[in-house]
């Protein structure tokens, strides 16, 4: 895992003093689209500050939960183009195995990353908001114990998802038009710009089925308990248990399968 994660790192640090650019716009591009949800969406609300801290705890979770839920089917691809897959399936170590030991290491980068986004953005609108905002008592509310807690279930649920995709990829191969319609889905509809319950039924439903909707449930819900007791024992935190170990199981089945059609088909390695 050590050799992993510093490979992983070593990785990283070149793509970004290869394309130091593409990276800054990408982080600019993100800066935009939060300031603007802000101020279109947000600053309407009655208590801003409220709405602030959704804001920055959504930030966060759509940013690891947009790199992370197709993370193994972009490692799956990459060995694909390398032609290396094949042989990584005959090595000793699982390729599950190889997966989540590189999925780990990605996720300490985004970890990282999503905190830079959500701070860059706070920085920004505190700058050149116009309107009073307390930041003082912002981050009082927080239960860090628990939202460690929750990200790594709500994390649990992404990569059990991210597995059902990989099998996907490994069958169909191109399933990126996927990843981008789960982006949207991530920002719009699990409640990271929305209330809860301000959505119509239907997609309501819909969205409470996504790996992060519950996760972002409980840290919305964070901010108003009182104690760490109750949100251990809230509904919401049971769901969201019960949501992140079934789509562990069912995205380690389902990729299990897709793995073995793809042998059947002789198709493993074909990108």
């Amino acid at each position: 895992m050590i050799d992993v994660l510093h490979a992983e790192f070593h990785k990283f640090k070149g793509m970004f003093r290869r394309y130091y650019v593409d990276s800054a716009a990408e982080i600019v591009s993100y800066l935009v689209l939060f300031i603007g949800l802000f101020y279109t969406i947000f600053q309407t609300a009655a208590n801003i500050e409220a709405m602030l801290f959704q804001l920055l705890i959504g930030i966060f979770i759509w940013y690891v939960g947009i790199n992370s839920i197709a993370v193994f089917t972009f490692i799956l691809q990459e060995e694909m183009q390398l032609g290396t897959l094949e042989q990584i399936y005959l090595t000793k170590t699982s390729l599950t195995k190889m997966l989540f030991g590189r999925a780990f290491s990605t996720f300490i980068f985004d970890a990282i990353g999503g905190i830079v986004l959500a701070l860059l953005t706070f920085t920004v609108i505190i700058t050149i908001s116009t309107e009073p905002i307390t930041v003082a008592g912002l981050f009082q509310s927080v239960d860090w114990l628990f939202f460690a807690v929750v990200i790594a279930l709500t994390m649990v649920g992404i990569y059990g998802f991210s597995f059902m995709l990989a099998g996907l990829s490994i069958v169909f191969k191109r399933i990126s038009a996927i990843t981008v319609l789960l982006n949207y889905a991530f920002l719009f509809f699990t409640g990271i710009t929305l209330a809860e319950g301000s959505l119509p039924f239907v997609i309501d439903l819909i969205a409470k089925q996504l790996p992060i909707t519950y996760g972002v449930i409980n840290l919305n819900a964070m901010s108003q308990s009182q104690s760490s007791l109750a949100n251990f024992a809230s509904t919401e935190f049971v769901i969201l248990v019960a949501h992140s170990i079934s789509y562990m199981i069912i995205g380690l089945l389902l990729f299990h399968l897709m793995l073995n059609v793809a042998r059947k088909n002789g198709n493993l390695g074909h990108y």
